[in-house]
């Protein structure tokens, strides 16, 4: 599908493609913080002392910080995922390929 590794706008354009619903769809400062990671888009809307309070200094505990990366790219692998099966159901649908 990609000659290389697809970026947060490659898929975002799958998604629209496929008949997804960005808000906004056009938003491209939204995209760049999301291209940046959880932590820039995180600071970006709670600002960075939310982001920095996510770990204790104090035993170097880094479970919070941790739990909202693995979010972050569950829920990226989750909008992947919904391109790729409603691609795939067009195809079927179409008769494209054929179960």
């Amino acid at each position: 599908m990609f000659d290389t590794q697809p970026t947060l706008e490659d898929y975002a354009e799958l998604y629209l493609q496929a008949g997804g619903i960005l808000a906004p769809k056009n938003n491209q400062k939204a995209r760049n913080l999301a291209e940046q990671g959880w932590q820039a888009t995180y600071a970006e809307l709670f600002g960075q002392s939310f982001v920095d309070a996510l770990d204790s200094a104090e035993t170097d505990d880094t479970h919070h910080s941790e739990a909202l990366e693995w979010h972050w790219k569950a829920r990226l692998g989750m909008i992947s995922c919904e391109m790729e099966l409603k691609k795939l159901s067009s195809k079927l649908a179409l008769g494209i390929i054929t179960p």
